[in-house]
Protein backbone atom coordinates (compact mmCIF):
# COMPACT_ATOMS: atom_id res chain seq x y z
CA UNK A 1 0.00 0.00 0.00
CA UNK A 2 2.79 2.18 0.64
CA UNK A 3 4.49 1.64 -2.11
CA UNK A 4 0.92 2.34 -4.24
CA UNK A 5 0.73 5.68 -2.48
CA UNK A 6 3.90 7.14 -3.16
CA UNK A 7 3.59 5.88 -6.82
CA UNK A 8 0.35 7.56 -7.17
CA UNK A 9 2.14 10.90 -5.71
CA UNK A 10 5.03 10.67 -8.21
CA UNK A 11 2.53 10.54 -10.78
CA UNK A 12 0.67 13.46 -10.42
CA UNK A 13 3.46 15.49 -9.74
CA UNK A 14 4.50 14.90 -13.37
CA UNK A 15 1.57 15.22 -14.52
CA UNK A 16 0.80 18.70 -12.89
CA UNK A 17 4.02 20.29 -13.78
CA UNK A 18 4.09 20.70 -17.79
CA UNK A 19 0.63 22.01 -17.26
CA UNK A 20 2.04 24.65 -14.76
CA UNK A 21 5.37 25.17 -17.22
CA UNK A 22 2.59 25.81 -20.17
CA UNK A 23 0.65 28.02 -18.43
CA UNK A 24 3.80 30.24 -17.53
CA UNK A 25 5.42 29.77 -21.40
CA UNK A 26 2.04 30.08 -23.71
CA UNK A 27 2.58 31.53 -26.64
CA UNK A 28 -0.12 33.28 -26.60
CA UNK A 29 0.63 35.51 -23.80
CA UNK A 30 1.09 39.21 -24.05
CA UNK A 31 4.26 40.30 -25.34
CA UNK A 32 6.15 42.74 -23.38
CA UNK A 33 9.59 42.59 -24.18
CA UNK A 34 11.13 45.91 -25.33
CA UNK A 35 12.10 45.74 -29.41
CA UNK A 36 15.70 45.77 -30.59
CA UNK A 37 16.68 49.29 -31.77
CA UNK A 38 19.65 49.92 -34.11
CA UNK A 39 21.60 52.23 -31.88
CA UNK A 40 22.72 56.12 -33.90
CA UNK A 41 19.90 55.61 -35.70
CA UNK A 42 17.37 58.25 -36.62
CA UNK A 43 13.76 57.99 -38.46
CA UNK A 44 13.23 60.82 -41.08
CA UNK A 45 10.40 61.64 -43.35
CA UNK A 46 10.46 63.83 -46.06
CA UNK A 47 7.53 64.90 -48.86
CA UNK A 48 9.00 65.30 -51.94
CA UNK A 49 7.54 67.82 -54.58
CA UNK A 50 9.38 66.38 -57.23
CA UNK A 51 7.65 62.91 -57.13
CA UNK A 52 4.51 63.75 -54.85
CA UNK A 53 5.34 61.35 -52.66
CA UNK A 54 6.33 60.71 -48.93
CA UNK A 55 9.67 59.21 -48.15
CA UNK A 56 10.61 56.69 -45.00
CA UNK A 57 14.56 58.53 -44.17
CA UNK A 58 16.71 55.84 -41.96
CA UNK A 59 19.61 57.78 -40.94
CA UNK A 60 22.50 55.68 -39.30
CA UNK A 61 25.41 58.10 -37.53
CA UNK A 62 28.66 56.78 -36.95
CA UNK A 63 29.38 55.40 -33.27
CA UNK A 64 31.28 59.05 -31.95
CA UNK A 65 28.88 61.34 -34.06
CA UNK A 66 27.98 63.84 -31.41
CA UNK A 67 31.86 63.93 -30.26
CA UNK A 68 33.49 64.69 -33.02
CA UNK A 69 33.64 67.87 -35.75
CA UNK A 70 34.59 64.73 -38.24
CA UNK A 71 32.72 65.10 -42.08
CA UNK A 72 31.67 61.37 -43.50
CA UNK A 73 30.85 60.13 -46.79
CA UNK A 74 27.67 59.17 -47.34
CA UNK A 75 25.65 55.55 -47.91
CA UNK A 76 22.50 56.06 -49.79
CA UNK A 77 20.78 52.83 -49.23
CA UNK A 78 17.90 51.90 -51.60
CA UNK A 79 15.43 49.27 -50.49
CA UNK A 80 15.83 50.20 -47.30
CA UNK A 81 12.83 48.49 -45.40
CA UNK A 82 15.37 45.49 -46.58
CA UNK A 83 18.33 46.88 -46.72
CA UNK A 84 18.99 49.81 -44.03
CA UNK A 85 18.90 46.53 -41.36
CA UNK A 86 21.56 44.68 -43.32
CA UNK A 87 23.99 48.26 -43.98
CA UNK A 88 23.75 48.19 -40.34
CA UNK A 89 24.89 45.41 -39.77
CA UNK A 90 28.07 45.09 -42.01
CA UNK A 91 29.41 48.74 -42.14
CA UNK A 92 30.91 48.36 -38.77
CA UNK A 93 33.24 45.58 -39.25
CA UNK A 94 34.33 47.07 -42.57
CA UNK A 95 34.99 50.47 -40.86
CA UNK A 96 37.36 48.72 -38.32
CA UNK A 97 39.30 46.92 -40.12
CA UNK A 98 40.12 49.68 -42.81
CA UNK A 99 38.51 48.29 -45.67
CA UNK A 100 35.55 51.51 -45.90
CA UNK A 101 36.03 55.23 -44.44
CA UNK A 102 33.07 55.20 -41.58
CA UNK A 103 29.82 56.47 -43.23
CA UNK A 104 26.76 57.93 -42.73
CA UNK A 105 24.31 55.48 -43.99
CA UNK A 106 21.13 57.19 -45.40
CA UNK A 107 18.09 54.17 -46.53
CA UNK A 108 15.64 55.63 -48.89
CA UNK A 109 12.04 53.80 -48.77
CA UNK A 110 8.45 53.98 -48.72
CA UNK A 111 6.78 56.15 -45.30
CA UNK A 112 3.65 54.43 -45.30
CA UNK A 113 3.67 50.59 -46.87
CA UNK A 114 1.97 50.21 -50.27
CA UNK A 115 -0.09 47.44 -50.68
CA UNK A 116 2.19 46.30 -53.62
CA UNK A 117 5.35 46.87 -52.34
CA UNK A 118 6.98 45.48 -55.81
CA UNK A 119 4.80 47.64 -58.37
CA UNK A 120 6.27 51.02 -56.11
CA UNK A 121 9.63 49.69 -56.70
CA UNK A 122 8.72 49.39 -60.47
CA UNK A 123 7.12 52.88 -60.11
CA UNK A 124 10.58 54.24 -58.53
CA UNK A 125 13.22 52.44 -60.13
CA UNK A 126 12.78 52.24 -63.76
CA UNK A 127 10.82 54.17 -66.23
CA UNK A 128 7.35 52.54 -66.29
CA UNK A 129 4.58 53.47 -68.66
CA UNK A 130 2.14 55.33 -67.03
CA UNK A 131 4.02 55.39 -63.92
CA UNK A 132 2.84 57.84 -61.21
CA UNK A 133 6.77 58.20 -60.24
CA UNK A 134 9.52 57.12 -63.13
CA UNK A 135 13.27 56.98 -62.57
CA UNK A 136 13.98 60.18 -63.84
CA UNK A 137 11.62 62.20 -61.14
CA UNK A 138 12.83 59.73 -58.57
CA UNK A 139 16.44 60.56 -59.42
CA UNK A 140 15.76 64.13 -59.29
CA UNK A 141 14.03 63.99 -55.88
CA UNK A 142 17.98 62.84 -55.10
CA UNK A 143 19.90 65.89 -56.39
CA UNK A 144 17.65 68.39 -55.79
CA UNK A 145 15.59 67.56 -52.28
CA UNK A 146 17.32 64.19 -50.19
CA UNK A 147 20.73 65.00 -50.97
CA UNK A 148 20.77 68.92 -50.09
CA UNK A 149 18.34 67.80 -47.05
CA UNK A 150 21.04 65.29 -46.07
CA UNK A 151 23.84 67.45 -46.39
CA UNK A 152 22.40 70.14 -44.75
CA UNK A 153 21.23 68.28 -41.96
CA UNK A 154 24.35 66.41 -41.41
CA UNK A 155 28.00 66.35 -41.64
CA UNK A 156 28.04 64.73 -44.46
CA UNK A 157 31.21 64.46 -47.22
CA UNK A 158 30.00 66.14 -50.63
CA UNK A 159 32.40 64.34 -52.58
CA UNK A 160 31.98 60.57 -51.13
CA UNK A 161 28.57 59.81 -52.28
CA UNK A 162 27.21 56.17 -52.80
CA UNK A 163 24.76 54.32 -54.33
CA UNK A 164 23.76 51.39 -53.58
CA UNK A 165 21.08 49.02 -54.48
CA UNK A 166 20.33 45.23 -55.74
CA UNK A 167 17.66 44.26 -58.57
CA UNK A 168 15.47 46.41 -59.96
CA UNK A 169 17.49 48.89 -57.79
CA UNK A 170 20.75 48.06 -58.89
CA UNK A 171 18.99 49.15 -62.16
CA UNK A 172 18.50 52.89 -60.93
CA UNK A 173 21.92 52.89 -59.67
CA UNK A 174 22.83 52.32 -63.30
CA UNK A 175 20.23 54.93 -64.78
CA UNK A 176 21.34 57.29 -62.23
CA UNK A 177 25.01 57.06 -63.38
CA UNK A 178 24.66 57.41 -67.13
CA UNK A 179 21.98 60.57 -66.13
CA UNK A 180 23.78 62.07 -63.36
CA UNK A 181 27.38 60.98 -63.57
CA UNK A 182 28.46 63.49 -61.16
CA UNK A 183 26.01 63.01 -58.40
CA UNK A 184 27.49 60.05 -56.96
CA UNK A 185 30.79 59.37 -56.91
CA UNK A 186 30.29 55.53 -56.70
CA UNK A 187 27.74 52.93 -57.43
CA UNK A 188 27.38 49.50 -55.76
CA UNK A 189 24.86 47.66 -58.44
CA UNK A 190 23.94 44.40 -56.71
CA UNK A 191 22.57 42.10 -59.58
CA UNK A 192 21.23 44.75 -61.58
CA UNK A 193 17.58 43.77 -63.67
CA UNK A 194 19.28 45.18 -67.09
CA UNK A 195 16.98 42.61 -69.26
CA UNK A 196 13.93 45.41 -68.09
CA UNK A 197 12.85 47.56 -71.00
CA UNK A 198 14.33 45.42 -73.66
CA UNK A 199 17.38 46.02 -71.99
CA UNK A 200 16.92 49.75 -72.07
CA UNK A 201 20.22 50.46 -69.76
CA UNK A 202 22.25 49.72 -72.76
CA UNK A 203 20.62 52.85 -74.85
CA UNK A 204 21.21 54.61 -71.97
CA UNK A 205 24.97 53.44 -72.09
CA UNK A 206 25.25 54.44 -75.78
CA UNK A 207 23.49 58.07 -75.64
CA UNK A 208 25.75 58.65 -72.41
CA UNK A 209 29.13 57.61 -74.49
CA UNK A 210 27.94 59.34 -77.43
CA UNK A 211 28.15 62.78 -75.64
CA UNK A 212 31.05 62.20 -73.18
CA UNK A 213 34.41 61.45 -73.79
CA UNK A 214 34.45 59.84 -69.65
CA UNK A 215 33.19 58.87 -66.84
CA UNK A 216 34.61 60.06 -63.96
CA UNK A 217 32.79 57.58 -61.24
CA UNK A 218 33.55 53.97 -59.36
CA UNK A 219 31.46 50.66 -60.19
CA UNK A 220 30.69 48.00 -58.92
CA UNK A 221 28.56 45.22 -60.95
CA UNK A 222 28.18 42.26 -59.61
CA UNK A 223 25.65 38.72 -60.41
CA UNK A 224 25.75 35.66 -58.75
CA UNK A 225 26.47 32.56 -59.98
CA UNK A 226 23.61 30.65 -59.46
CA UNK A 227 21.59 33.28 -61.18
CA UNK A 228 19.63 32.88 -64.53
CA UNK A 229 22.78 32.72 -66.99
CA UNK A 230 20.62 34.39 -70.08
CA UNK A 231 18.97 37.21 -68.23
CA UNK A 232 20.81 38.51 -65.83
CA UNK A 233 24.26 37.13 -65.80
CA UNK A 234 25.06 37.69 -69.88
CA UNK A 235 23.77 41.08 -69.69
CA UNK A 236 25.53 42.12 -66.52
CA UNK A 237 28.93 40.63 -68.10
CA UNK A 238 28.24 42.46 -71.14
CA UNK A 239 27.76 45.50 -69.72
CA UNK A 240 31.38 45.49 -67.75
CA UNK A 241 32.70 44.51 -70.95
CA UNK A 242 31.36 47.69 -72.97
CA UNK A 243 32.39 49.61 -70.29
CA UNK A 244 35.97 48.33 -70.10
CA UNK A 245 36.86 48.89 -74.03
CA UNK A 246 35.34 52.64 -73.73
CA UNK A 247 38.61 53.18 -72.08
CA UNK A 248 37.04 56.15 -69.74
CA UNK A 249 40.06 57.69 -68.13
CA UNK A 250 38.15 58.62 -64.75
CA UNK A 251 35.99 55.07 -64.48
CA UNK A 252 37.14 52.90 -62.16
CA UNK A 253 35.20 49.35 -62.71
CA UNK A 254 34.95 46.32 -60.53
CA UNK A 255 32.98 43.50 -61.79
CA UNK A 256 32.26 39.70 -60.31
CA UNK A 257 30.40 36.64 -60.63
CA UNK A 258 30.15 35.93 -56.61
CA UNK A 259 29.66 32.05 -56.73
CA UNK A 260 27.48 30.49 -54.73
CA UNK A 261 24.91 33.44 -54.96
CA UNK A 262 21.36 33.90 -56.09
CA UNK A 263 18.94 36.81 -56.99
CA UNK A 264 18.07 37.44 -53.27
CA UNK A 265 21.21 36.40 -51.12
CA UNK A 266 23.78 38.11 -53.65
CA UNK A 267 23.48 41.31 -51.34
CA UNK A 268 25.47 40.81 -47.93
CA UNK A 269 28.12 39.58 -50.29
CA UNK A 270 27.97 42.42 -53.56
CA UNK A 271 27.76 45.13 -50.77
CA UNK A 272 30.90 44.10 -49.07
CA UNK A 273 33.02 42.96 -51.86
CA UNK A 274 31.86 46.59 -54.30
CA UNK A 275 32.09 48.82 -51.17
CA UNK A 276 35.64 46.93 -50.67
CA UNK A 277 36.86 47.29 -54.68
CA UNK A 278 35.82 50.57 -54.44
CA UNK A 279 37.37 52.24 -51.53
CA UNK A 280 40.59 50.18 -52.30
CA UNK A 281 43.92 52.03 -51.20
CA UNK A 282 46.09 52.81 -54.14
CA UNK A 283 50.18 52.93 -52.86
CA UNK A 284 52.06 54.92 -54.50
CA UNK A 285 55.94 55.07 -54.96
CA UNK A 286 58.03 56.98 -52.86
CA UNK A 287 61.67 57.32 -53.06
CA UNK A 288 64.23 55.27 -50.82
CA UNK A 289 65.84 58.60 -49.86
CA UNK A 290 62.56 60.27 -48.16
CA UNK A 291 61.42 57.08 -46.70
CA UNK A 292 64.73 57.35 -44.62
CA UNK A 293 63.82 60.59 -43.45
CA UNK A 294 61.03 58.89 -41.43
CA UNK A 295 63.09 55.80 -39.90
CA UNK A 296 63.31 55.71 -36.18
CA UNK A 297 61.14 55.24 -33.03
CA UNK A 298 58.58 56.54 -32.14
CA UNK A 299 56.63 56.72 -28.34
CA UNK A 300 54.04 58.45 -26.65
CA UNK A 301 52.32 58.17 -22.98
CA UNK A 302 48.74 56.42 -23.69
CA UNK A 303 45.78 58.12 -21.51
CA UNK A 304 45.61 54.87 -19.09
CA UNK A 305 49.79 55.48 -18.08
CA UNK A 306 50.83 53.24 -20.51
CA UNK A 307 54.03 53.58 -22.78
CA UNK A 308 53.55 52.87 -26.78
CA UNK A 309 56.71 52.74 -29.03
CA UNK A 310 56.43 52.29 -32.80
CA UNK A 311 59.26 51.63 -34.70
CA UNK A 312 59.58 52.37 -38.51
CA UNK A 313 62.60 50.58 -40.38
CA UNK A 314 63.54 50.87 -43.74
CA UNK A 315 64.54 47.12 -46.02
CA UNK A 316 65.66 46.93 -49.34
CA UNK A 317 63.00 50.00 -50.16
CA UNK A 318 60.41 49.06 -48.56
CA UNK A 319 58.91 50.36 -44.85
CA UNK A 320 58.27 48.65 -42.30
CA UNK A 321 56.14 49.09 -38.69
CA UNK A 322 56.11 47.15 -35.74
CA UNK A 323 54.64 47.99 -32.33
CA UNK A 324 55.64 46.69 -28.95
CA UNK A 325 52.83 44.58 -29.71
CA UNK A 326 53.75 42.75 -32.93
CA UNK A 327 56.40 40.02 -32.86
CA UNK A 328 57.73 41.18 -36.53
CA UNK A 329 57.82 44.45 -38.52
CA UNK A 330 54.85 44.70 -41.09
CA UNK A 331 55.25 46.00 -44.45
CA UNK A 332 53.47 49.81 -45.09
CA UNK A 333 52.39 51.46 -48.03
CA UNK A 334 52.77 55.54 -48.94
CA UNK A 335 49.22 56.83 -50.06
CA UNK A 336 51.04 60.27 -50.67
CA UNK A 337 54.47 61.32 -49.88
CA UNK A 338 53.54 61.60 -45.82
CA UNK A 339 50.86 59.52 -45.21
CA UNK A 340 51.18 55.88 -45.01
CA UNK A 341 48.72 52.42 -44.49
CA UNK A 342 49.06 48.69 -43.61
CA UNK A 343 47.33 46.23 -45.86
CA UNK A 344 47.64 43.56 -42.38
CA UNK A 345 45.98 45.62 -39.95
CA UNK A 346 43.63 48.56 -40.15
CA UNK A 347 46.33 50.99 -40.03
CA UNK A 348 46.72 54.47 -41.55
CA UNK A 349 49.56 56.82 -40.36
CA UNK A 350 51.07 60.51 -41.46
CA UNK A 351 54.45 61.58 -40.46
CA UNK A 352 55.12 64.98 -39.11
CA UNK A 353 58.23 66.72 -41.13
CA UNK A 354 60.20 69.57 -40.24
CA UNK A 355 61.71 72.28 -42.69
CA UNK A 356 64.37 69.68 -44.10
CA UNK A 357 62.21 67.11 -44.86
CA UNK A 358 62.58 64.80 -42.31
CA UNK A 359 59.65 63.42 -39.74
CA UNK A 360 59.70 64.57 -36.19
CA UNK A 361 56.75 62.64 -34.84
CA UNK A 362 53.76 60.77 -36.55
CA UNK A 363 50.08 60.83 -36.34
CA UNK A 364 47.26 57.53 -36.36
CA UNK A 365 44.20 58.28 -38.13
CA UNK A 366 41.64 55.95 -35.79
CA UNK A 367 38.04 56.88 -36.96
CA UNK A 368 36.95 59.49 -35.21
CA UNK A 369 40.24 59.80 -33.38
CA UNK A 370 43.82 61.32 -34.21
CA UNK A 371 46.95 60.71 -32.03
CA UNK A 372 50.60 61.63 -32.17
CA UNK A 373 53.46 59.84 -31.10
CA UNK A 374 56.94 61.85 -31.18
CA UNK A 375 60.23 60.95 -32.22
CA UNK A 376 62.43 59.56 -29.70
CA UNK A 377 65.34 58.63 -32.30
Amino acid sequence: MQTTGLFLIILLTFALQPQLTIATQSPTAPMSYPPVVIENSQARVLKSERTGQSYAIQVLLPPNYAGSDKTYPVFYTLDGQWDFKLMAGMIGGLAAEGLIPMPIVVGITYATEPENSEKWRFDHFVLEKDSPVGADRFLAFFKDELIPFIETQYRAQPDDRVLLGGSLAGFFSVYALFHEPNLFQRHVSASPSLWWGEEAAFAYEAAFAAAHTDLPASLSLTVGAMENPDSMIEPIQRLADLLEKRGYPGLTLHSQVIARAHHSSIKPLAYTLGLQALYEKKAIEVAPDILARYVGSYHAVLNDGEEFTFAITLQEGQLYAQSKYENAPNPVHALSLVRFFSRMFPLEFTFNINTEGRAHSLTFHEHDEDWSLNKVN
